[in-house]
């Protein structure tokens, strides 16, 4: 149920402030800043037709960058294969 995952995902963002945290561009010495409670961080559920579009997609995310002063500093993406794959 994509509904209570995300559900769970913003209880975990609202319980830990290290999970909504950014470290702004340009400060010295470098510092960080807690985000609100509130943020909400976006899971992204995908449905895959097989394996080779998986290892697709997994290849793209490895190659995407965070940037440190950018939330969030971490991505949730839930994959999903049909059972036969």
């Amino acid at each position: 149920d994509t509904a209570r995952f995300q559900a769970a995902v913003d209880t975990l963002v609202a319980r830990h402030p290290m999970l909504r945290t950014v470290f702004p561009a340009g400060a010295r010495p470098a510092v960080q800043q807690e985000l609100p409670p509130s943020l909400r961080l976006p899971v992204d559920f995908e449905a895959l037709t097989g394996p080779d579009q998986l290892e697709d997609r997994v290849a793209a995310e490895r190659a995407r960058r965070f940037e440190p002063w950018a939330w969030p500093l971490l991505r949730l993406r839930v994959l999903t294969l049909a059972p036969d794959d």
